[in-house]
C-alpha cells in the first residue's frame, strides 16, 4: 500500500519507515509493487539509524519515496534514505528483468547530509536502481555524508551462499540548487561493480564548492561503463584536496566529465587550488573518459586537471583534456595532462582561450613506462595571446608546455595558434628517452608547430626538441610575423645525445630535428 505522512515535524531517532515487495518470499517470479512513500513536513530530522526506504525482491517495482517541505537532516552512521532492487539475490529467481528500485525525489528547502548518513539508490541483481532527484535551494553533504547510486558489489558472494552477477543498471542523480557543498569526506557517486552500466551525475547549481577531501565520483570495476558527470554552475571550486573523478578499474569504459556547456548566462568561473583534481583515469583494459571544462574564466593554483591510463600492460587509452575560456590561468605548480604508464595512448589535450597564461605552471602529456609503447598524446593550443612564464623568485619550477617519451611509443606532436606568443622564462619542448634507461630503440620525439605574429623570448626562455635514444628528434616549425629572442641562455634548439648517459647499445643514434623559421622578421 501507499504510505502517506503530513506533519510539521518529523522526528525518526533509530526509527523506520519502509515499503517492500517480496521481503524473504519464495515466489520465482512476477510478485506486486512495492508501496509509495509520500512525505510532507516543515522539518524532517533522522538520526541514529533511522530509515526511510523502498526495496524490492521480485519483477514487481519499488515503490517511490518523495519528501517536501522546509528542511531535511540526516545525521549518524547508517541512517539513511534509500531504494533497493534485489531480484535474484536469494537464488530463487527465474530468468528475466528485476523489478527497478523506486525513485527518490527530495524537494526541500535545506538538506544536510552529514556524519555518515546518506541517501542511495542501488541494485544486486537483475533489477536497474532507481533514480535520485534532488530540489533545493542548499545541500551540505559533509562529515562522510554521502549520496550514491551503484550497482551491484566488488564481492559477488551474498550471504545465501552462492555468488550473484548483478546486470541491473545503477540509477542516475540529479541535482538543483543554488549551492551545493561537498566537503570533510563528503561523497556523491554514480558506480557500477559488476555488468550493469553506471548512472549519470548530473548537477545544475549556482554555486558548487568540494573541497577538504570531498568528491564527486563516477567509477567502474568490472564490465559495466561508468556513468558521466555534467555540472552546470556559475561558480565550481575544487579546493584543499577535493576531487572530481572519472575511473575505470576493469573492462568497462569510464565515464567523462563536464563542467560548463555555454548555456548559462553571464559569467562564470571554474576555480581549481590547493591540490584539488579534476581527474579521469584507467587502471584497467577500459578506456579513461574525457574531461572538458568551459568557463569564462578557468583559474588552476597548485591544481590538476588530468586524464590517465595507469595501467602497466594492455591498458586502456587516456580521454581527451579540453579546456575553453575567455581567461584561462595554470598558475602555481597547477597541471593540465595526460600520461601513459603502459600500452594503452594517453589523451590529447586541447585548449582554446582568449587569454592564457601558463605562469609557474604546466601543461604535459607523457609516455613514461620505458618498457612499453603507449603513445604521448597531442597538444593544441589556440589563444589570442599565450604566456608561458617561469618566475623565478616564486620557488617553482614550471611554466612549462612538454611531450616526453620514455618508452617505445612516440610522444605527441605540439600546435600552438596565437596572436601572441610570450616565453618568459619558460619552456616549450619534446623528448625522447628522458631520463630513460632504455638502451636501444625508443619512441620519437614529437614536433612543435607554432604560428604567431609576434614570438617573445626572453630570461632563459627555450623552445627544444631532444632525443636521447635511437628515436628522432622532432622537427621546429615557427610561421608568423616577428621572432625576437633575447638574452642568455634563450634558445631554440633541437640536440641528439644517444650514449651521452652512458647505457646505450652499439649503433646509431637518433637524428635530431629540424628547425624550420618561416617569419617576416627575426631578432
Amino acid at each position: 500500500g501507499t504510505m502517506t505522512i503530513k506533519a510539521e515535524v518529523l522526528e525518526l531517532d533509530g526509527g523506520q519507515i519502509n515499503t517492500r515487495s517480496g521481503w524473504f518470499s519464495p515466489i520465482t517470479s512476477g510478485g506486486g509493487k512495492a508501496g509509495d512513500i509520500g512525505i510532507e513536513v516543515k522539518e524532517v530530522r533522522m538520526s541514529n539509524g533511522a530509515k526511510i526506504s523502498s526495496s524490492t525482491w521480485t519483477q514487481g517495482d519499488g515503490g517511490e519515496v518523495k519528501i517536501s517541505g522546509d528542511a531535511l537532516v540526516l545525521s549518524g552512521g547508517i541512517t539513511a534514505i534509500n531504494t533497493y532492487s534485489a531480484y535474484g539475490i536469494m537464488g530463487n529467481h527465474e530468468e528475466g528483468k528485476g523489478g527497478t528500485g523506486g525513485k527518490i525525489e527530495i524537494g526541500v528547502k535545506e538538506v544536510q547530509i552529514v556524519a555518515g548518513a546518506g541517501i542511495s539508490a542501488s541494485s544486486r541483481g537483475r533489477g536497474d536502481a532507481g533514480v535520485i532527484k534532488l530540489d533545493s535551494e542548499s545541500i551540505w553533504v559533509d562529515g562522510e555524508g554521502r549520496i550514491t547510486s551503484s550497482s551491484g558489489s566488488k564481492d559477488r558472494g551474498t550471504r545465501f551462499g552462492y555468488d550473484l552477477i548483478t546486470t541491473g543498471d545503477a540509477g542516475s542523480i540529479e541535482i538543483n540548487s543554488k549551492s551545493l557543498v561537498v566537503g570533510n569526506s563528503g561523497l556523491i557517486s554514480v558506480s557500477t561493480l559488476d555488468e550493469g552500466q553506471g548512472g549519470e551525475l548530473a548537477i545544475n547549481a549556482d554555486s558548487v564548492r568540494v573541497y577538504k577531501k570531498g568528491k564527486l565520483i563516477s567509477n567502474t570495476y568490472r564490465k559495466g561503463n561508468g556513468g558521466n558527470i555534467l555540472i552546470e554552475s556559475s561558480k565550481l571550486e575544487v579546493t584543499e584536496s577535493g576531487e572530481i573523478e572519472s575511473g575505470s578499474e576493469g573492462d568497462g569504459n569510464a565515464g567523462s566529465i563536464h563542467i560548463g556547456s555555454g548555456k548559462l548566462e553571464g559569467p562564470t568561473e571554474v576555480i581549481i587550488t590547493e591540490e584539488g583534481r579534476v581527474t579521469a583515469s584507467t587502471l584497467g583494459k577500459g578506456k579513461a573518459g574525457g574531461i572538458v571544462v568551459k568557463a569564462g574564466e578557468i583559474r588552476m593554483e597548485a591544481g590538476k586537471i588530468f586524464s590517465d591510463s595507469k595501467s602497466k600492460g594492455d591498458g586502456g587509452d587516456a580521454g581527451v583534456v579540453e579546456l575553453e575560456g575567455e581567461v584561462i590561468n595554470i598558475l602555481a605548480n597547477a597541471r593540465v595532462g595526460s600520461n601513459t604508464e603502459g600500452k594503452g595512448s594517453a589523451g590529447a589535450i586541447r585548449i582554446n582561450g582568449g587569454e592564457v597564461n601558463v605562469i609557474d605552471g604546466a601543461i604535459q602529456t607523457n609516455s613514461n613506462n620505458h618498457m612499453e609503447d603507449g603513445v604521448a598524446g597531442s597538444i593544441e593550443i589556440e589563444a589570442d595571446r599565450l604566456v608561458v612564464m617561469q618566475d623565478k623568485g616564486s620557488g617553482f619550477i614550471d611554466g612549462l608546455i612538454s611531450s616526453d617519451t620514455r618508452g617505445h611509443g612516440d610522444g605527441g606532436t605540439m600546435t600552438i595558434k596565437a596572436e601572441v606568443l610570450e616565453l618568459d622564462g619558460g619552456q616549450i619542448n619534446t623528448r625522447s628517452g628522458w631520463f630513460s634507461p632504455i638502451t636501444s630503440g625508443g619512441g620519437k620525439a614529437g614536433s612543435i608547430g607554432i604560428e604567431a605574429e609576434e614570438v617573445r623570448m626572453l630570461n632563459g626562455a627555450k623552445i627544444s626538441s631532444l632525443t636521447w635514444t635511437q628515436g628522432d628528434g622532432g622537427v621546429i616549425r615557427i610561421s608568423g610575423g616577428t621572432l625576437v629572442l633575447s638574452g642568455e641562455r634563450t634558445s631554440i634548439n633541437t640536440s641528439s645525445a644517444y650514449g651521452t648517459i652512458g647505457h646505450h647499445e652499439e649503433g646509431k643514434g637518433g637524428t635530431g630535428g629540424k628547425i624550420e623559421i618561416g617569419v617576416k622578421e627575426v631578432q
